[in-house]
């Protein structure tokens, strides 16, 4: 199965270019926000994200998926048959249990030894896992108003 669960790839790679990062939804929404934290225009957050070079190998920002593989939708019948060939999962549950066991350990030891000053998680459905990954069981759930919405929002201050 997989083994590299402790070499993410990064901005900057041979086949992960900084244009090609940028141009996503997600990405740049992430980079707007990492701006705004850090007091800068997040208007002008292609500048940012150039002169931080941001998720860059010696960056002092990191982005990556709890699961490797994206996905559009968290059914479980969209686990196609490409997915088994190249994972060697039969279906999504397997894929999700193996990553559990084996990358979650992987990100707790990171969180461990770098000491980020924020991780931020995003996504609707996996408060359980990104607690699992990097919580450290004293987290509360605030609701609080997010971008003009009240959200819950999984909250421990380190």
């Amino acid at each position: 199965m997989f083994d590299a669960v402790d070499t993410p790839t990064y901005v900057g790679e041979p086949h992960y270019s900084r244009e090609q990062f940028i141009k996503y939804q997600y990405c740049w929404k992430a980079v707007k926000l990492l701006a705004e934290l850090a007091d800068r225009d997040k208007g002008d957050y292609t500048s940012f994200f150039k002169e931080e070079s941001c998720f860059d190998r010696d960056s002092d920002y990191f982005e990556l998926n709890l699961y490797p593989i994206g996905f559009k939708s968290t059914s479980h019948a969209r686990w196609a048959d490409w997915l088994v060939r190249k994972t060697g999962f039969a279906n999504k549950q397997q894929y999700l249990d193996w990553w559990f066991e084996h990358r979650f350990p992987a990100l707790r030891k990171w969180l461990l030894d770098y000491s980020p000053s924020l991780v931020l998680c995003t996504g609707k459905t996996y408060a359980p896992q990104f607690q699992s990954a990097f919580g450290s069981n004293n987290e509360k759930v605030i609701t609080e108003e997010v971008a003009g919405k009240r959200k819950q929002v999984l909250h421990n201050k380190c």
